[in-house]
């Protein structure tokens, strides 16, 4: 992802005092989870003060798990995903979803085992038995929620990050080895400790690390997808003024309840019979809608040539059964200023959802004019379009057509200024491809500084067959032939979210070679 190097500079530019705001807040929800739900009180809690899908008894407030997904956003995010997470809930076809280890237990029964497993973890981190956690086997199925939990109640021995797979590649960038098999809350302590023997991070707190983390390394692989607010955009204005997107399919009800796109699909189906053939890719498209997190990009259309929005997601997903239809909803930050009508039309835009290729949302946010035909709507003054260079504009018609881009030249003769033009670009900072050399140097510092660009430079030992594809003989080999080709990537470009694990997008050979890098195309 990147080197320790890299690290350090960021942590010594990163604003701690901007975190403190959310830190406040995150210490007021930590309180309140507290006070809720003492510690001392755990061993005698009864379900319906626990799990999702069910009443709570009145004047008690919300249940645990609501509580902890939706009620304590600052103290780290486990939103998303289905209701899993929480090992057991109440489905609201009226069963209880139970993890594997409790399947088939009467509900009070699978509680009190899930309740004194909470409990013993509770006491053994207490008592600083961390290994006890280990054996813990039906806490591991809802390993979000129980890293969270463990971390608002003992935040002096766990960060909060609570995803199995950011906290392994954590671990990686930060000079550790990720091991699989362990329980979340083992990882989770592997990183704090990495954490602990950095002198850049020495006086830093949980908060400011995970929002570091997550600012700077982000690894969650983002799509732009292209969601369109009803049948011709009939719910725009609505969609606009509330600053959300929503869709139909209301009668599946809340999609936090669903495990997997197969129960989904089996949904769909029962609905919508006539359909069905369809019916998984919607499934997959209706859960990545549901999953939306905070930053990822959208964009609102009406038919296949016009862009009414691009937005931010600023929140996330809720099933919100008080409006008159299109129940599924995300909050949006939207840029009307993006409004405008294509060239051509995108023919994939015919469904409600699309994904959007990162080169072509580059140029839809690089182009500030609206639609002529909307002077009656309430956007916001438009700002005349950014005329991107031709060399530029050429990267990024070729990121569109084909998906990663080769510069090559002789030395000094402009390949990684226009890669990193083309960045700009791709990072909706085209205005700044214009501006002088110290205004451009400062975008391009700041952008590469970023969650959604780098700049890998290769070294000069490095071959053709070390990261394309090649043949060497096997000399410990006691017969004829060849060892299987060696296949490394090189790395990748895009337009939103952190880079991948490399592929072979796209490679370059050369005595030196510099990749500028993002997910989904490449310039090089």
């Amino acid at each position: 992802m990147t080197n320790a190097v890299d690290v350090r500079t960021a942590a010594a530019e990163f604003d701690r005092s901007a975190v403190a705001d959310v830190e406040a807040a995150a210490e007021d929800e930590r309180k309140q989870v507290l006070s809720q739900f003492p510690l001392e009180e755990w061993a005698e809690l009864p379900l319906e003060r626990y799990a999702l899908g069910q009443s709570s008894p009145p004047g008690s407030g919300p249940a645990y798990c609501r509580l902890m997904e939706f009620g304590t956003p600052h103290l780290g995010s486990i939103k998303g995903g289905s209701a899993a997470k929480h090992i057991m809930y109440h489905h609201n076809s009226g069963e209880w979803r139970l993890a594997a280890p409790l399947r088939g237990m009467d509900p009070q029964d699978a509680w009190a085992e899930l309740r004194g497993q909470f409990v013993r973890a509770f006491d053994a981190v207490g008592a600083g038995d961390f290994e006890a956690l280990d054996d813990l086997e039906v806490l591991r199925c809802g390993p979000t929620l129980v890293t969270k939990s463990l971390a608002t109640y003992f935040p002096q021995h766990f960060l909060p990050v609570y995803a199995a797979e950011h906290m392994r590649t954590f671990v990686t960038l930060l000079g550790g080895e990720a091991r699989g098999g362990v329980p979340a809350s083992r990882t989770n302590q592997q990183l704090r400790e990495l954490v602990r023997s950095r002198e850049e991070f020495e006086g830093w707190t949980g908060q400011e690390v995970m929002r570091f983390l997550y600012k700077h390394f982000n690894p969650r692989q983002r799509t732009i997808w292209k969601i369109a607010p009803g049948e011709r955009a009939r719910l725009w204005e609505a969609c606009r003024d509330g600053e959300f997107i929503s869709v139909g399919w209301d009668e599946l009800g809340d999609l936090g309840q669903y495990q997997s796109d197969t129960e989904l699909k089996q949904a769909l189906d029962a609905h919508w019979p006539r359909s069905s053939g369809g019916s998984l890719t919607l499934a997959r498209r209706l859960l990545a809608f549901r999953d939306l997190e905070a930053g990822d990009r959208v964009v609102a259309n009406r038919g296949m040539d016009e862009v009414l929005a691009t937005g931010k997601v600023d929140g996330s997903y809720r099933y919100d059964p008080e409006r008159p239809e299109f129940h599924h909803v995300v909050p949006v930050a939207w840029d009307l200023s993006h409004a405008q009508k294509l060239s051509k039309p995108q023919h994939g835009w015919r469904s409600t959802f699309a994904k959007v290729d990162p080169a072509f949302f580059a140029r839809l946010t690089a182009h500030q004019a609206g639609s002529e035909s909307d002077s009656g709507s309430n956007r916001t003054p438009q700002t005349p379009p950014v005329a991107l260079p031709e060399d530029v504009q050429a990267v990024l018609d070729a990121l569109e057509r084909k998906g990663q881009v080769i510069l090559h030249g002789p030395p000094g003769t402009g390949k990684t200024r226009l890669a990193l033009g083309a960045a700009l670009a791709l990072d909706g900072r085209a205005d700044m491809l214009g501006a002088d050399v110290g205004q451009r140097a400062e975008a391009q510092a700041e952008m590469l500084h970023g969650d959604r660009v780098r700049m890998v430079t290769f070294h000069p030992s490095y071959g053709y067959e070390d990261f394309v594809e090649g043949f060497k003989p096997d000399l410990s080999a006691t017969g004829p032939g060849l060892t299987p080709p060696s296949r490394t990537g090189c790395s990748t470009v895009c337009a939103a979210g952190p880079p991948p694990i490399p592929t072979r997008r796209s490679c370059w050979s050369s005595t030196r070679s510099t990749a500028v890098t993002c997910r989904g195309s490449s310039a090089s």
